[in-house]
């Protein structure tokens, strides 16, 4: 196949023609990778189309090898005498053709872009003669034609060129190689399209005439000998075609689906040699038309002459190099992106700055609030209260939804023993999994640092604030760091 992109190079040479090996296997299509789809945003204003690339030069074509004998055909048997054909009838009436409905208006025609230079076209060979052509049979008579709608109006046709004499036809001989194809021109620019006229309305189909009584039909008179068969006669001129109806307006085209990917084609196998055809036999001497009267018995049908063997087909010519492939367009400019969708912001966070600071933990697996918090931080739609006897951040009105939380705290344990230790966020003082963290320090083990975050969903109104719980004897948990953060991240 031509790739139709390169204009730019010269033409393969004819490579000397080999024979045709068997078919090759087709090779398996490769797996293609599937990605993650991420959420659709909005579609940007498509950019022009690119630039088509220049078409390659068609390569040289091998050349063709001499066709094989045709077989013999057997002789046909006596055809029988044919009776007359008896009268047609009249057609019935055509009903009323409904009315068609408006068609929706075209939708504007974006650009087309530049196309490329198409690639040089190699010359095409010279074509044998061609046989004779036998006299055509006498053609029946036409029955009336009914009424065309109006036709549109045709564009002027070019003007056909002097038909040369038609040569009897002789014996096919080799078929030469095709000669080198010569450059194409560059093909101008294409104007913008036109917009679509408006059709004009059908009219209504004339009502058909009933259909007559067919007659009777007379009795079947002795056959008469066959005469002669006489000249066959000049046919009849074709009417004149009526005037095509305007055409309608064409509906606005929806949008393109996205492209899947092509697999890989698989690799074609060499086609096999094609046998030779056989020669053709002699037809058979047509039999003697019997005399005037009843038609005789049909004779029996000669028998067919045995077909010649499929003679072997000639060698096929190499095919020629396939040009290289044509430079790709430039890609059209990506549209802009349309705006991101908005969420109302609402986030705020506390911090340990004055460090280290002191906990006295009852222990015994009893909580105890971590008023270790003496700054806030930047706050939006949530109310930050720090330095009291229970530090809290409070979802102000307006502005619940899903919350990321997250508590760090680095601390230190003042004793010698084993301890489980719990850090957890409550929400209205009750405790939610998604907020707690555990952990073990052994007696040699006396610092750790926490860090975890959870998504919930928050209302209105509600109270966030920390808490640690350890369950060994009472001691002061000393900390070094602590800030809670909290962000909304959707309504």
């Amino acid at each position: 196949m031509e790739d139709p992109r390169v204009g730019c190079c010269d033409p393969p040479k004819q490579g000397p023609p080999g024979p045709t090996g068997a078919t090759g296997t087709t090779g398996a299509t490769g797996p293609g990778g599937s990605g993650s789809i991420g959420p659709t945003g909005v579609t940007g204003t498509t950019g022009p189309t690119g630039q088509t690339g220049t078409t390659g030069a068609t390569g040289v074509t091998g050349t063709t090898g001499p066709t094989g004998q045709t077989g013999t055909t057997g002789a046909t048997g006596v055809t029988g005498t044919t009776g007359p054909t008896g009268q047609t009838g009249t057609t019935g009436a055509t009903g009323v053709t409904g009315t068609t409905g408006p068609t929706g208006q075209t939708g504007t025609t974006g650009p087309t872009g530049q196309t490329g230079t198409t690639g040089a076209t190699g010359v095409t060979g010279t074509t044998g003669p061609t046989g004779q052509t036998g006299t055509t049979g006498a053609t029946g008579q036409t029955g009336t034609t009914g009424a065309t709608g109006v036709t549109g109006t045709t564009g002027p046709t070019g003007q056909t060129g002097t038909t040369g004499p038609t040569g009897q036809t002789g014996t096919t001989g080799a078929t030469g190689v095709t000669g080198t194809t010569g450059p194409t021109g560059r093909t101008g620019t294409t104007g913008p399209t036109g917009r679509t006229g408006t059709t004009g309305a059908t009219g209504v189909t004339g009502t058909t005439g009933p259909t007559g009584q067919t007659g009777t039909t007379g009795p079947t008179g002795q056959t008469g000998t066959t005469g002669a068969t006489g000249v066959t006669g000049t046919t009849g001129p074709t009417g004149q075609t009526g005037t095509t109806g305007a055409t309608g307006v064409t509906g606005t085209t929806g949008p393109t689906g996205q492209t899947g990917t092509t697999g890989a084609t698989g690799v074609t196998g060499t086609t096999g040699p094609t046998g030779q055809t056989g020669t053709t036999g002699a037809t058979g001497v047509t039999g003697t038309t019997g005399p005037t009267g009843q038609t005789g018995t049909t004779g029996a049908t000669g028998v067919t002459g045995t077909t010649g063997p499929t003679g072997t087909t000639g060698a096929t010519g190499v095919t020629g190099t396939t040009g290289p492939t044509g430079t790709t367009g430039a890609t059209g400019v990506t549209g802009t992106t349309g705006p991101t969708g908005s969420l109302a912001a609402a986030y705020g966070s506390m911090f340990l700055t004055t460090s280290p600071t002191t906990v006295a933990t009852t222990g015994g697996g009893t909580a105890d609030p971590m008023n270790t918090f003496d700054t806030a931080g930047p706050a939006l739609g949530v109310t930050i209260v720090v330095g009291a006897v229970t530090d809290t951040i409070t979802i102000d009105a307006g502005n619940g939804g899903t919350y990321l939380v997250g508590l760090d705290v680095s601390y230190e344990q003042q004793g010698g023993v084993n301890r489980d230790w719990t850090l957890e966020v409550l929400i209205n003082g009750a405790s939610t999994p998604a907020l707690t963290n555990l952990s073990f320090l052994t007696s040699a083990q006396r610092i750790n640092a926490v860090s975890f975050t959870g998504v919930v969903t928050l209302a209105a109104a509600d109270v966030l604030r920390a808490q640690v719980t350890q369950d060994a004897a009472a001691i002061t948990m000393t900390v070094h760091y602590c800030n809670l953060h909290v962000v909304r991240i959707a309504d």
